[in-house]
This record gives structure tokens, sequence and C-alpha cells, in this order.
């Protein structure tokens, strides 16, 4: 009887004590609604050197651009956008002649989705973007 009271309680704390490490895909996207290419350059201004800087980023006039990241056991949602974690400002680069620089701290209030999605994980870049960007004369990066 002991041993089967026992085995019972094994049983039961090896059952409850199981994680579930399956995850799901949450595919994030970033639209360019402008008749210009755009780069995109996000950094984590808190790590010096490359691996602060994620990968470029280029998207077409009026295209997208798509990365799908699994949530789970290494939540690399995290990332969302990016190829690294951390990203707190972006620099989106128009056809090499504007740029727009955007900071975590700076957009919070205008509810700003390029750095995190918004309800659907999209982000739209637009004309107004590069409105407000600034000429850069070819020195955008």
């Amino acid at each position: 009887m002991k041993n089967k009271l026992l085995t019972l309680i094994f049983f039961t704390i090896t059952v409850h004590s199981c994680v579930d490490q399956g995850g799901s895909e949450v595919t994030y996207t970033m639209f360019n609604e402008t008749d210009k290419t755009v780069k995109v350059l996000g950094f984590d201004k808190s790590v010096i050197g490359v691996n602060g800087l994620a990968e470029p980023i280029t998207i077409n006039p009026n295209s997208s651009f798509k990365v799908t990241r699994m949530t789970g056991f290494e939540n690399t949602t995290i990332q969302r956008f990016y190829s690294i974690q951390g990203v707190d400002s972006v620099r989106i680069v128009f056809n090499n002649e504007k740029v727009l620089v955007l900071t975590l701290e700076s957009t919070f209030s205008q509810g700003q989705t390029i750095f995190q999605g918004n309800n659907d994980y999209q982000h739209f870049i637009t004309e107004q973007d590069y409105e407000d960007a600034e000429d850069c004369d070819g020195n955008c990066d």
C-alpha cells in the first residue's frame, strides 16, 4: 500500500510539473505605404558595437516585410520586427535622401507601433513619415 501511495504521489507531481513547451507563431508585418524604398535600421542603445544593430530591413515601395516569431519557451517574440532584442531607436531611411529617427521614449505617448506592432502585429510607414523626415544628403545611416 505504501508503494502504491508513493507511486501515485510521484506520478501526480511529475504530471503537474510538466510544462507545455509548445508555442505558436506570430507574424509581424511592416508596410511601406510610400513610393520610396525604405530601409529600417533598429538599434539597442544599451549595447555598443555590431551587437546593438539589427539587420537592416529593406522594403520596396508599396510593399511589406513579414517576419514570423515563435512564442513559448524561448519567447523570441520579444524581437518583434528586428533580428535583435531590445530595439529602442529606429532610423527609417527613404531612398537614401531623408531619414526619420524615432526613439522609444519620444514616441511612447504617440502610440508608435514601429517597436512592438499594433494589436495585429503591424506597423505602417506612411507619406506623413516621409514628410516628417529630415534631409540627409545621402549620408542617412
